[in-house]
């Protein structure tokens, strides 16, 4: 796919050149008609490309959009959505009790970087394929220290029911 750019712009540079810049003739178009198409899928190509270069700029911006919070009881993920409807966008906000906290999956990379996974939702595609939705903290920088937090919370919930629980 990263061809698609460069492969594009050849396409509408004979496309263009063929097509346009020729002198008018009506025997021209037995020509230039299927090189109008050339042109056409030319520009196809060149925004594919366009498509695939801008979208880790588009990935970076919804992770800015994105806040992660950690209460005593439950992690939070607000998400500011554009596409959600109105001009001014809407926030989505997913919550996840101690339950999912005690749940969660660990995914760090060599630089101290990852993942804490939360929930795993497993669905069916329209191809029949299985898919992996993964719902957690992701990208975060520090994820050991973020992980050690999210284990003093559970410690800190399971000695509160500890104590609250009728002795014998």
């Amino acid at each position: 796919m990263a061809c698609c750019l460069p492969f594009s712009i050849f396409w509408v540079f004979f496309g263009f050149k063929i097509s346009v810049l020729s002198p008018f003739d009506w025997r021209i178009l037995i020509v230039a008609v299927p090189f109008l198409f050339l042109l056409l899928g030319a520009f196809l190509f060149l925004l594919l490309g366009v498509l695939i270069l801008l979208a880790p700029l588009w990935e970076y911006q919804r992770a800015a959009r994105t806040a992660y919070i950690l209460c005593e009881r439950r992690a939070i993920i607000i998400e500011h959505n554009w596409t959600a409807g109105s001009f001014r966008g809407a926030h989505s906000v997913q919550s996840f009790g101690i339950d999912y906290l005690r749940k969660r999956i660990l995914r760090v990379g060599a630089n101290k970087k990852g993942d804490i996974i939360f929930e795993v939702i497993t669905h069916r595609d329209s191809d029949g394929d299985i898919r992996l939705d993964e719902k957690g903290f992701k990208g975060v920088s520090d994820v050991e220290f973020v992980d050690s937090v999210c284990e003093k919370i559970v410690n800190r919930h399971n000695k509160g029911n500890a104590a609250d629980a009728p002795r014998r």
